[in-house]
C-alpha cells in the first residue's frame, strides 16, 4: 500500500484550480478575460500533460503485472480498488487531461483506433448504492456521474464503431463496457441521470443518422460495398451492416426499444419457418400434466421444428379428447399453463426470493438441465407468439444470462442478511 501511495500520489494530491473550470465552462466572455483564461489553462494544460506521462507509466506497470501475474490479478485490482480516494481521484484527474477537458481528448480518432496507448482506463472500480446516491462519495453524481455516464457511453460507440466489421473490439472495450452496463444497471434500478434519456445515442432510427455518429461509422462504410452513408440505423440494419449489427448486440440502450422491438419483429418474419413447408406438429395434452406431457412432445423437437406450427389438442380428466381445432387459442392456453406450472414453486424448479422474483433452484440436479433448455424455448415461442408472460425474475439472474456483472446489491431481496453483512465488512475500519 505504502508503494501504492507514492506511485499515485501526483493523482491524489491533484487539484484543479475550481475558477478556471468554471471559466471554461463560459462562452461568452470579454477578449481580454479569454486570453488571461486561455493563458492560465494552457499552463495548467502543460502541467497535467507531465502528470499523465507518470500517470500513464505506472498503470501500464500495474498492466503489465495483471498479465504476468494472473493468479494475483483479483488481489491486485482489490487493492487498487479500495485505496482511499484513488479511483475518484483517477477519474477527477482525467477529465481534466487535454485542451478541452471533460475526457474528450480519448474520444479523438487516434485515441480510438489505438485504445491501449490509453492504459488510464485500466483501473476503475466500484461502488454500492447508498455511497452513491445518499452520501454521493467518492462521486458527486453531477459533477462525477453524469459526465461519466456520457463519456464512457460515446466511447464505447467509438470504439466499436471503428473496430473491424469482420473481427472483434478492441481488449479495452469490454472493460470500458462493463464500467458502461454498471451504470446503466444502477440508473435503470434507480435514476441519477434525471428525464433526459442521455443512454440513446441513436434517438431516431428511421431518420439519417448525426452527423457525428455517421463519422464514428465511417469505418464501417468503406468496407462495406453498399455506400450507406447518410443513410438511417434500421437501413443499416436491413442491409446487414456489420458495425451496426455489433452496436445492436453489445448496445442495445444506445437504440430506442421500440426500435429494438421492431428489428427483432421482422428477424422473427424473416425467419419464420412457416414458409418452408414444415408440417404441423400436433401433440395431445393432459389438463392436469401439461408440463409432463409438453416436454415429453417437444422437448425431442429440433430448433427449426419447435418454431413451427404446433396445434394443441386437450385431453380432459376422464381421458376424453375435447372438442375443438386449435385455431391459437387452445396453443396459447397450453403454453401459458405449461411455463406457469414450472414457474410454480412447488415443482421444484425455481425458487422464489421474498419480494415474488423467479431464479433457478440451487438443490436441482444437473439431470434437470434439458428440462431447462426446452422451457427456454417455450419463453422464446411465447414471445414470437407475442404472448405476456405473468412472471418476473430476479436482477441477479437476469444480470447473470446476459452476462453482465453481478454486484453486491443484486443480493438484495435474495439474502438481505448476507448482503447488509458484506456492506458492514466492505465499509468496517
Amino acid at each position: 500500500r505504502s508503494f501504492l501511495f507514492r506511485a499515485f500520489n501526483h493523482v491524489l494530491n491533484f487539484k484543479l484550480d475550481p475558477q478556471v473550470n468554471n471559466d471554461l465552462d463560459s462562452f461568452k466572455l470579454p477578449s481580454q478575460k479569454k486570453n488571461l483564461i486561455d493563458k492560465k489553462s494552457s499552463l495548467i494544460y502543460g502541467q497535467t500533460t507531465l502528470l499523465a506521462i507518470d500517470t500513464q507509466e505506472v498503470c501500464q506497470l500495474y498492466l503489465l503485472l495483471f498479465k504476468l501475474l494472473i493468479m494475483q490479478k483479483h488481489d491486485i485490482m482489490m487493492n487498487l480498488t479500495y485505496l482511499p480516494r484513488l479511483v475518484p481521484s483517477l477519474w477527477q484527474f482525467m477529465t481534466c487531461l487535454g485542451p478541452k477537458g471533460r475526457m474528450k481528448i480519448f474520444l479523438t480518432e487516434s485515441v480510438v483506433k489505438e485504445p491501449e496507448k490509453e492504459p488510464l482506463f485500466g483501473i476503475l472500480g466500484t461502488i454500492d448504492d447508498e455511497e452513491l446516491y445518499e452520501m454521493q462519495t467518492p462521486f458527486s453524481i453531477e459533477r462525477d456521474l453524469k459526465p461519466m455516464t456520457i463519456f464512457f457511453n460515446k466511447f464505447c460507440f467509438a470504439l466499436l464503431s471503428n473496430s473491424p466489421p469482420d473481427g472483434n473490439p478492441p481488449v479495452i472495450f469490454e472493460s470500458a463496457r462493463r464500467v458502461l452496463l454498471q451504470l446503466h444497471l444502477r440508473d435503470t434500478r434507480r435514476t441519477f441521470t434525471g428525464p433526459d434519456n442521455i443512454w440513446l445515442l441513436i434517438k431516431d432510427p428511421k431518420k439519417s443518422l448525426p452527423l457525428s455518429l455517421a463519422n464514428f461509422l465511417k469505418k464501417s462504410t468503406a468496407i462495406n460495398s453498399n455506400n450507406l452513408m447518410g443513410t438511417s440505423f434500421l437501413e443499416r440494419i436491413r442491409n446487414n451492416d456489420p458495425i451496426s449489427l455489433k452496436i445492436l448486440n453489445l448496445l442495445p440502450h444506445t437504440i430506442p426499444f421500440e426500435t429494438r422491438l421492431d428489428i427483432f419483429r421482422e428477424f422473427l418474419q424473416k425467419n419464420d419457418p412457416f414458409s418452408i413447408g414444415w408440417s404441423d406438429v400436433v401433440i395431445k395434452i393432459r389438463r392436469d400434466h401439461v408440463l409432463e406431457d409438453g416436454y415429453k412432445q417437444l422437448g425431442g423437437l429440433t430448433t427449426t421444428q419447435i418454431k413451427g406450427q404446433i396445434r394443441v389438442m386437450f385431453v380432459n380428466e376422464t381421458g376424453i379428447d375435447e372438442v375443438g381445432v386449435d385455431q391459437g387459442g387452445p396453443f396459447k392456453e397450453f403454453i401459458t399453463q405449461l411455463i406457469s406450472e414450472a414457474f410454480d414453486p412447488d415443482c421444484g424448479l425455481f425458487a422464489v426470493t421474498p419480494d415474488g422474483s423467479l431464479y433457478p433452484n440451487p438443490h436441482c440436479t444437473t439431470s434437470k438441465l434439458p428440462l431447462y433448455t426446452f422451457l427456454g424455448r417455450m419463453i422464446a415461442r411465447a414471445m414470437k407468439e407475442k404472448i405476456l408472460l405473468d412472471s418476473q425474475f430476479a436482477e441477479f439472474f437476469l444480470s447473470k444470462i446476459s452476462g453482465r456483472a453481478v454486484f453486491l446489491e443484486d443480493l438484495i431481496g435474495w439474502n438481505n442478511e448476507l448482503w447488509k453483512n458484506l456492506i458492514f465488512l466492505k465499509r468496517y475500519d
